[in-house]
């Protein structure tokens, strides 16, 4: 079972462009901004940027509920999938067997949901329910609109093919030049059958432009991080005390005194003195016994806090891996774009350096033309003096003849001035798309950079918690 279609925002056209039309047309002169170009520019923004530095423009689509998976054409603008509420991890469709499995190691559980791609869909392991919905999270290209920090890559990238379709049309179309036809004389005049020299015009013929492809590596996944905090202790020793037996010294000054009785006096303090050795021992076992359940309940809680701090550290590992992870795709971002550039800068001088050419071989045809002409009049003007002599009617049609070579000589050295005007056209278009290319791309570094090093910042700051 499939939810839906595509993704809405793959079929319906952005409506707030209004502004980066109008810069578009500023730049380039063109009376309407092609909405085409404006379109493929913000997919290919989107593709160049990893996908957690474009959150303003994620979307979510709609539900799977019932074990179906989601349409997706679109696959490099996906962000993340989950399944209610557990971010799933992509696997290759190979292991899908396995992650619906339950007798499987591989098996996906509900708290580590899996997702494959098959046939243009989104699969999820386990699938689906009432209680588990699934969705996709992907970027949407509509939102790099005139209100994005990203409008002018736009721009820029939308006024390079805006330039580049600029000079492929300045080049002149010579199939409206009509040769005269020589005229039919008669038998009695002057034969004249020479043909009008004709004008072969240079071909233009660029190259196909590169196809240009944006493979990257999958964006890395942040982990997930929690709080450390020391585990519970057992029960803290405490020390009580032993009980001390009464002491009676209530009548010993009696004793002392009135009675003058020593040896009660002897066995009093005799039997008082017992009591408090008594007590003496048991303190000492009480402490005894204090101070070893004491030493255990120490060595617990320096075992408690070695556990939290190397559990801290853990964290730590997990925040610098993903830092290194992320600063390796960017560099693999960096590497694909990089080579993609070069292709394109390596066929635009190709061009550059073809449409010169084509603007010298047509001075060069032109040039041709005019000497063959020149020979060419000079022959028909004898013609035309000889058939006067013996025929006013052919005298007649070659003059109409000669006019007619003559207008046709005109538009080929009128044409000919215009191809050389539009071939400089053609380079100063095809040299402006290049450096608005550039400057797009330019835009777009430099939102990744600024953008990475606040991530790079809250990393730190992150990792700076957990040490605490």
């Amino acid at each position: 079972m499939v939810w839906g279609g595509s993704i809405p925002p793959y079929t319906t056209k952005n409506m707030a462009l209004t502004d980066i039309s109008n810069h578009i047309q500023g730049i380039t002169g063109v009376g309407t901004a092609n909405t085409d170009f404006i379109e493929s520019a913000q997919r290919f923004v989107v593709s160049k940027i990893p996908k957690e530095l474009l959150l303003f423009a994620q979307k979510a689509s709609s539900p799977s509920t019932d074990g179906s998976a989601i349409s997706f054409s679109v696959n490099d603008s996906i962000a993340d999938v989950h399944r209610n509420g557990y971010s799933c991890r992509e696997i290759p469709m190979s292991e899908s067997i396995w992650a619906l499995d339950s007798t499987s190691l591989k098996y996906a559980t509900a708290k580590h949901p899996v997702f494959y791609h098959k046939q243009g869909l989104v699969h999820f392991a386990p699938v689906t329910d009432g209680s588990n919905a699934g969705y996709v999270f992907y970027v949407d290209y509509s939102k790099i609109d005139e209100d994005s920090d990203l409008r002018n890559a736009v721009v820029y990238h939308s006024a390079s093919s805006e330039f580049e379709k600029l000079a492929s049309s300045k080049v002149v179309d010579w199939t409206d030049l009509v040769v005269p036809v020589v005229p039919t004389l008669s038998s009695n005049s002057v034969s004249f059958s020479q043909s009008a020299p004709t004008y072969a015009s240079p071909v233009l013929s660029l190259t196909t432009f590169p196809t240009i492809t944006w493979s990257f590596p999958s964006v890395p996944v942040a982990p997930s991080t929690s709080a450390q905090t020391v585990a519970a202790f057992g029960n803290v020793p405490t020390f009580t005390p032993p009980v001390m037996g009464a002491l009676d010294f209530s009548d010993t000054e009696d004793l002392i005194t009135n009675e003058e009785d020593s040896e009660m006096l002897a066995a009093r303090v005799s039997e008082i003195q017992a009591k408090i050795g008594e007590f003496s021992a048991k303190l000492g076992e009480t402490q005894a016994k204090f101070n070893k359940e004491n030493s255990v309940f120490q060595a617990d809680v320096q075992e408690k806090i070695q556990e939290a701090q190397l559990s801290d550290a853990e964290e730590t590992r997990k925040l610098q891996k993903y830092q290194s992870e992320l600063q390796s795709y960017q560099g693999e971002v960096n590497k694909v774009v990089s080579g993609n550039q070069a292709e394109i800068s390596e066929w635009q001088t190709r061009s550059a350096t073809d449409i010169q050419k084509y603007g010298t071989d047509i001075q060069n045809a032109l040039n041709k033309f005019n000497e063959e002409n020149a020979e060419y009049q000079a022959q028909l003007q004898i013609s035309i003096q000889d058939a006067q002599l013996s025929s006013q009617d052919d005298a007649q049609l070659l003059q109409d003849y000669s006019s007619k070579v003559n207008t046709y000589a005109s538009e080929v050295n009128e044409m000919a001035s215009k191809s050389g005007s539009a071939t400089q056209n053609a380079t100063y278009y095809s040299a402006e798309a290049k450096k608005y290319y550039e400057w797009a791309n330019m835009e777009i570094s430099s939102y990744i950079q600024n953008n990475s090093k606040m991530i790079n910042r809250t990393i730190a700051a992150q990792a700076a918690q957990q040490r605490r």
